[in-house]
């Protein structure tokens, strides 16, 4: 089974009278919380989760009304979800005691990037899974942990303790939070709800007093609402009645955890001085509530209003046919097929002396007021508001002309109202991150630590290298220093000495983010011609320009996957500083680019060499204004 503690957290016998009575207030504490969530969010949760698959018009949808379903509740959801995990954190850890080192700290950035892009781990599907329950609902869970696994060897005393790493989503229909809190963050307690079935139950060795349980659990999963759809992180092959909700109750204020069930007066594990686990992503707040808004809750009424509006089109079309009024006995068979006939310029015969509108005349059909179609485009309009989903991040077309600066200044606009979301998860998984690198410092110094050894390659190698060169001499072979340009790999083993000292894990800002891929490249390629513009100046200032960061920027937003094989060898991975012979080789502005003879320094791009004859940068094709005359 997966652990989820920290520190110096350990099992408690359960054989006295304390922990029956803190069952017994942790399941008093369970019906409280339940009574609250089910008079305030789960109606809300429910529909919510309906309207988002386009289940909008509910028991009146009997099939022979026009009930149409314009779902912009999906379009929405589906639109902020790419936008906020299309890519994996970046995740960024740095020093913060005395005794940490920077180059364990880019060691363990490392180790975390590349355990949470792992197939096994698939830390961003998990993510994915909490930002769905995050726009949907209003909560998405993020549950890290790890587990110990022993690889048998070939004698009787080669065998491995290897330990791994574990991201989940839980769904918020099994997660309580103490109604008298703000969230997760200010909590005195939340309860988590895992079903097991019976068998399973008593197989795990971590759980006890588990004889006597029934083969049915007629309280937990019966009384929810929800029913089946609850817990779908628990798979297994058992029906309904052979399964057992287990309740883990999470004592936040006294680091502890207690698991019980409806069935018993017994605890079946406790686990002391430990940290709370589970990772709360919040999304809308709501006044004096524990729960976040989703997106669907706001929309609700616009959504249904917009589909009563468009089936009210859709009647009136099946109305707006064209019938004819006669006397009986004027029109013969030919006369009326000739009616309905589509042929143009028909003639109809009738037999008749009275004047034709005596005999018959076309009905008016009323039409359909302007207003509906006008209604129509307000309530889309106000849609777009609410989500703060435009129809230019929705990519529709814009049902007005607008010009590119006020196209731009709403994508902006729009950005800014979204970009609240993308904080939220980026935090969300800064804090599983953080929770995973505790687990790591605590778990894998204890186990076979050269089984898990990590090995670097390229930049990561290259970075982890630089920062531990930081204090020693390069003219000292002795001292431990590597060129960073001529390390190809470094191996990295999680062991005590990784870990020593205390570390802070960041998410880079916009790292999960998506965002238009030649928007990106177009604007990393602007800022490399505005640093060649200004390079001069900053090197006379003594600020160093690493210009092959700044194109390895530009090719990987422009799709290009080997980066490093696109640098010579022998540049390396340097600095990137640019010496004052390639400036003036840069900026000379000379036909025909470089100058004979001129040569480039190592770590720096020779873009002068690249550049067409005539396409030398130079004050008349700078871009920048002349002096005023």
């Amino acid at each position: 089974m997966r652990e989820s503690v920290v520190g110096k957290a350990r099992e408690k016998k359960m054989n006295t009278r304390k922990w029956i009575q803190l069952v017994a207030r942790a399941k008093e504490l369970l019906v409280h919380a339940r009574t609250y969530r089910e008079t305030q969010r789960e109606g809300v949760w429910t529909r919510s989760e309906a309207q988002y698959k386009g289940k909008h018009w509910g028991e009146s949808d009997d099939g022979l009304n026009d009930l149409i379903t314009i779902n912009y509740s999906f379009s929405t959801a589906q639109t902020i979800l790419p936008y906020i995990t299309a890519n994996d954190p970046a995740f960024r850890v740095e020093p913060y005691s005395s005794d940490a080192q920077l180059a364990n700290a880019r060691a363990q950035g490392a180790f975390l990037n590349r355990t949470w892009r792992a197939q096994t781990f698939a830390g961003n599907f998990h993510l994915r899974r909490a930002a769905f329950n995050f726009v949907v609902v209003g909560d998405g869970w993020l549950l890290p942990s790890w587990s110990v696994e022993t690889l048998p060897g070939k004698g009787q005393f080669d065998s491995k303790e290897i330990a791994r790493l574990h991201l989940d989503s839980i769904s918020p229909w099994d997660v309580w939070i103490d109604p008298e809190s703000d969230g997760a963050f200010n909590a005195r307690w939340v309860i988590r709800r895992v079903r097991l079935s019976v068998e399973a139950l008593r197989n795990d060795p971590v759980y006890r007093n588990t004889r006597g349980l029934a083969e049915s659990s007629k309280t937990g999963a019966n009384e929810d609402k929800r029913g089946d759809l609850g817990s779908r992180r628990i798979r297994t092959n058992h029906p309904r009645d052979q399964i057992v909700d287990v309740f883990e109750f999470y004592d936040i204020a006294a680091r502890q955890m207690i698991a019980f069930t409806d069935q018993s007066d017994k605890p079946l594990r406790i686990i002391e001085d430990m940290e709370f686990p589970l990772v709360q992503v919040k999304n809308n707040e709501i006044p004096n509530s524990p729960y976040g808004m989703g997106e669907m809750e706001q929309l609700w009424e616009l959504q249904q209003e917009i589909n009563k509006t468009r089936s009210q089109m859709v009647s009136h079309r099946r109305r707006n046919v064209q019938k004819f009024v006669s006397r009986r006995g004027m029109l013969g068979q030919a006369a009326k097929d000739a009616l309905k006939s589509e042929t143009v310029n028909e003639v109809v015969e009738i037999n008749t002396d009275e004047p034709l509108e005596f005999a018959f005349h076309a009905l008016d059909v009323p039409q359909l007021s302007a207003d509906a179609y006008s209604n129509y485009a307000v309530t889309k309009e106000d849609i777009f508001e609410i989500s703060g989903v435009s129809e230019y991040i929705r990519g529709g077309t814009p049902s007005g002309r607008r010009t590119a600066t006020e196209a731009t200044i709403i994508e902006s606009a729009s950005n800014v109202k979204t970009s609240h979301k993308l904080r939220a998860i980026e935090e969300g998984a800064r804090r599983a991150g953080t929770l995973l690198l505790a687990f790591a410092k605590e778990v894998f110094p204890e186990t076979d630590t050269d089984e898990t050894a990590l090995v670097l390659t390229g930049k990561e190698a290259q970075a982890v290298q630089q920062s531990a060169n930081i204090g020693l001499d390069p003219e000292d072979a002795g001292s431990g220093f590597q060129d960073p340009s001529k390390v190809a790999s470094l191996a990295v083993e999680p062991n005590e000495d990784l870990f020593s000292g205390e570390y802070e894990v960041f998410v880079d800002r916009g790292s999960t983010e998506l965002r238009d891929p030649i928007a990106r490249e177009q604007k990393f390629k602007g800022m490399f011609i505005d640093l060649l513009q200004s390079v001069e100046v900053l090197t006379q200032l003594g600020i160093s320009v690493n210009l092959r960061k700044v194109l390895e920027m530009w090719f990987e937003a422009a799709g290009i996957d080997d980066i490093d094989g696109m640098f010579d060898a022998q540049q390396g991975g340097g600095a990137g500083g640019i010496p004052p012979e390639l400036l003036q080789q840069l900026l000379a502005g000379q036909e025909g680019g470089a100058s004979p003879g001129a040569t480039v320094a190592p770590g720096a791009p020779n873009v002068a060499a690249a550049l067409p004859p005539g396409n030398a940068i130079g004050p008349e094709n700078s871009g920048l204004l002349g002096p005023l005359s």
